[in-house]
C-alpha cells in the first residue's frame, strides 16, 4: 500500500517536471479596480507591463512622487489612430504616476502611419527626443498642464495646423516641432520662464515649417535662444513676450516675409545675425530699456530707418546697405564701427554725442536732433491703428496687449481705433480681432 502512494506521488512529480518544460513562466499580475485617473495594467509574457489601451511603461519605485513610484509610456502594442496617455497606472495592486513620455530599446508607438489624435495626462511632465517623429497624420494634441520639456524632433513632420502650448513649459528644443509643412500659427502663453530652442544647433526649433505665419508670445516667456525661429520663410506676424530678457544670436536669421517687429522693453540684448537675411523687414521698433546690439544684426536685412534707445550702452552695425538713417537717442552710446552701409547714411544724434563723432569720422552726413520741426499730430482716425502709425499691423496687437497688462497707454485717437465693443478700454477681443483683420481672416472690424 505505501508503495502505491509512493509510486502515485514519484508519477505527480514528473508531470509537474514535464509541464515545467513545455509551458513557459508566466509573469502574471491580476488586474485591480479602475483608480481615478489612472488605468488597470496586465502583463505581456516576457513583456513590459501594458495598459488596457496597449501602452507599454518602464515601472519606477520612488514614494517621493506621493504614489508608490512612477512609470514612462515607452510604447505601444499595436497601431492606433487615437492614443491617450493616462495619469497613472495601477500595477499588482501599486499605483504609479505617469511622469514621462520616453524612450526604451526596441520600443516605439507602432502608429506612424494611423495616428491622428494624441491626448496626454496631466502628471506628463516631459516628452522626449523623436518620439513621434514622422507622425505625418498627428493634427490633434492635447498638452496638460503641467508640462515642462519638449526635447529635439519630439514632433518632427507630424501634420499640426495649429499649436498652443501649456503655461507651465519651461524649455522647447530644437527641431521639436520641425518639418510640420501644415502648421500655420503657434501660440506660447508663457508663464514660467520658458526658454525657446537650445541654441546649440542652426536648426530653429519649427524648422523647415515654410507656412507658418503667426507666432504670440504671453508674459512668462525668459529667453530666445540662438537660432530659435531662424529660416522661417513664411513668417509675417509675430508678438514677442512682455517679459522677454534676451534674443539670441540668429534668431530671426532669413526670416525673409518678416516685414516688422517690435522688441520689448524687458529685452536687454540683442544677439548677432538676430534679423540677417531678413530681406522684407522695414520696421524695427525698439524701446528704452534695451542695453546691446551686437554686430551683424542688420546684414542683408531691408530695414532702411533705425532708432535707437537712450538706454543702448554698446551697438555696432554692418553690411546693412539699406539704411537710410539712423537715430541715436543717447549721447555716449559707445559704437563699433558703421561700416559697408549705405553711403548715403544720414546719421541723427545730439550735438556734441558720439553719434555725431562716429558720422564725421566715417563721413556721414550728421542731422542735430535738437534742428527738428516737431511731427504734427493726425486728427484722422483709422480703425485698428492702436498705436496712431497710420497702419494697421502687428505692432498695433502688441500695443493693445501691452495695454492690456498695464505697460503702456494708448493715446485717445488709438483707443477710439479699437475700441469695437464700445467699453472705452482694450481687451484680449479687440486685439484678437486686429489679429484676424491683419492675418486676413476678417476684412471688416465690423464683421
Amino acid at each position: 500500500m505505501c508503495m502505491k502512494k509512493f509510486g502515485a506521488f514519484l508519477l505527480a512529480g514528473c508531470l509537474l517536471c514535464v509541464g515545467a518544460q513545455v509551458l513557459p513562466e508566466q509573469n502574471t499580475v491580476s488586474i485591480t479596480a479602475k483608480a481615478d485617473g489612472f488605468d488597470e495594467t496586465i502583463s505581456e509574457l516576457f513583456g513590459l507591463p501594458t495598459d488596457s489601451n496597449g501602452i507599454r511603461y518602464s515601472i519606477h519605485e520612488d514614494t517621493s512622487t506621493g504614489y508608490d513610484g512612477y512609470a514612462v509610456a515607452v510604447g505601444a502594442t499595436e497601431a492606433k489612430e487615437e492614443i491617450t496617455i493616462p495619469d497613472g497606472i495601477t500595477l499588482g495592486g501599486k499605483q504609479y504616476v505617469v511622469t514621462e513620455i520616453g524612450a526604451y530599446t526596441g520600443q516605439s508607438f507602432q502608429s506612424a502611419e494611423t495616428l491622428t489624435a494624441l491626448h496626454i495626462g496631466k502628471n506628463v511632465k516631459s516628452i522626449s527626443s523623436n518620439r513621434f517623429s514622422n507622425y505625418s497624420l498627428l493634427k490633434e494634441i492635447e498638452f496638460p498642464e503641467g508640462l515642462e520639456t519638449i526635447e529635439a524632433g519630439a514632433f518632427s513632420g507630424c501634420g499640426f495646423e495649429t499649436l498652443t502650448f501649456p503655461k507651465s513649459l519651461t524649455s522647447v528644443a530644437d527641431t521639436a516641432f520641425s518639418n510640420n509643412k501644415n502648421l500655420k500659427s503657434v501660440e506660447f502663453p508663457g508663464g514660467n520662464d520658458l526658454v525657446i530652442g537650445k541654441g546649440n544647433t542652426a536648426s530653429s526649433v519649427f524648422s523647415g515649417c515654410s507656412n507658418l505665419e503667426t507666432i504670440i508670445m504671453g508674459e512668462g516667456v525668459k529667453a530666445l535662444n540662438p537660432y530659435a525661429f531662424t529660416k522661417l520663410s513664411g513668417l509675417k506676424n509675430i508678438q514677442l513676450s512682455p517679459t522677454l530678457q534676451t534674443i539670441g544670436n540668429s534668431t530671426f536669421q532669413n526670416c525673409t516675409a518678416l516685414e516688422e517687429i517690435e522688441i520689448p522693453a524687458s529685452v536687454e540684448t540683442i544677439g548677432e545675425h538676430v534679423f540677417d537675411g531678413c530681406s522684407n523687414l522695414k520696421t524695427i521698433k525698439f524701446n528704452e530699456g534695451l542695453k546691446k546690439i551686437n554686430n551683424y544684426s542688420f546684414r542683408n536685412c531691408g530695414v532702411e530707418e533705425l532708432t535707437i534707445p537712450s538706454t543702448v550702452e554698446t551697438f555696432s552695425i554692418d553690411y546693412a546697405d539699406k539704411l537710410k538713417t539712423i537715430t541715436f537717442l543717447g549721447k555716449d552710446t559707445t559704437i563699433g564701427d558703421i561700416i559697408y552701409c549705405n553711403k548715403a547714411l544720414i546719421v541723427r544724434g545730439y550735438e556734441g554725442s558720439t553719434a555725431e563723432k562716429m558720422a564725421k569720422y566715417r563721413g556721414y552726413t550728421f542731422e542735430a536732433l535738437d534742428a527738428e520741426a516737431p511731427t504734427e499730430p493726425t486728427a484722422e482716425i483709422l480703425l485698428g491703428d492702436a498705436d496712431q502709425n497710420g497702419e494697421v499691423d502687428i505692432l498695433d496687437v502688441i500695443s493693445i496687449n501691452k495695454a492690456i497688462l498695464g505697460k503702456e497707454n494708448l493715446s485717445e485717437n488709438g483707443l477710439k481705433a479699437i475700441d469695437f465693443n464700445g467699453n472705452e478700454k482694450p481687451d484680449s477681443d479687440e486685439a484678437m480681432k486686429v489679429l484676424k483683420f491683419i492675418v486676413g481672416l476678417i476684412e471688416d472690424f465690423n464683421a
